[in-house]
């Protein structure tokens, strides 16, 4: 019953690490640095090629706005993926007991922080007089390596960062599910090994039945024999006694 219990549960945890190995692509298209570094790429060209300063301006808002939305999404998908986790350690503390079991934590709150900062930085760039005061392509130039480059940085260790929650989220469970399973199939040989000590036992009990079969029946007319020579008379009585016959017990 154990066993089969366990193998439901294993079946049940094969499931969620589908869902969970799903929801973890979604995220890593969300966060793939190539998408944002294009992203950046065409929004500097877009820059290069405005001709006044409120293209420059609307390019800035929009590259921000984007990588906030991105960022937002990687937040919603890292929920859903902490949720998943969290169900399935439950689930096997529930079903299986075990306890003291905890998921590897991870925290994404400090990086929509420091992006939401950096974009409401962008927004007082943007809208600054000295944006419409300087030439474009030195706007442009400070822009891109005063906050473009640094969105790209928050993303990159965002990603570094999921990708081990992601790579080792598990582990500590399936360590657990591996040393649960040793120990079942030790306990599962245990059994069989009883089991085959108890069909040798009945075997031998069914031997020495036999045997004690066998010796009730000589031991039977041992004592008839017995009788039939120390119960005698001499051959002058008249009356010589007859031997006592003892009838043979059944086994």
């Amino acid at each position: 019953d154990e066993q089969a219990q366990y193998l439901e549960s294993v079946t049940r945890f094969q499931t969620s690490r589908a869902e969970l190995i799903k929801e973890a692509t979604q995220l890593r298209k969300v966060l793939d640095l190539k998408k944002i570094e294009l992203l950046m790429g065409e929004s500097h060209r877009e820059m290069l090629r405005s001709w006044t300063t409120l293209g420059i301006k609307r390019s800035m808002k929009y590259l921000f706005d984007e990588l906030r939305r991105d960022m937002q999404a990687v937040t919603a998908h890292s929920e859903r993926i902490r949720k998943l986790i969290r169900g399935v350690y439950h689930r096997f503390q529930n079903e299986l007991g075990f306890t003291n079991l905890q998921p590897h934590k991870f925290s994404s709150v400090k990086f929509p922080v420091e992006l939401e900062l950096l974009y409401q930085e962008a927004e007082a760039f943007r809208k600054s007089p000295s944006l419409t005061l300087n030439e474009q392509g030195y706007v442009i130039k400070r822009f891109n390596q005063g906050m473009v480059r640094r969105a790209l940085d928050i993303f990159a260790r965002l990603n570094l960062s999921l990708d081990h929650w992601l790579s080792h989220a598990l582990d500590p469970l399936v360590s657990h599910i591996h040393e649960h399973k040793d120990m079942m199939e030790k306990r599962l040989e245990n059994l069989q090994k009883i089991g085959r000590s108890k069909n040798t036992l009945r075997m031998r009990i069914e031997d020495l039945e036999r045997q004690y079969a066998e010796l009730a029946r000589q031991l039977t007319g041992l004592r008839n024999l017995y009788n039939g020579i120390h119960l005698s008379r001499p051959l002058t009585d008249r009356n010589p006694p007859r031997p006592h016959l003892v009838a043979q017990k059944r086994a």
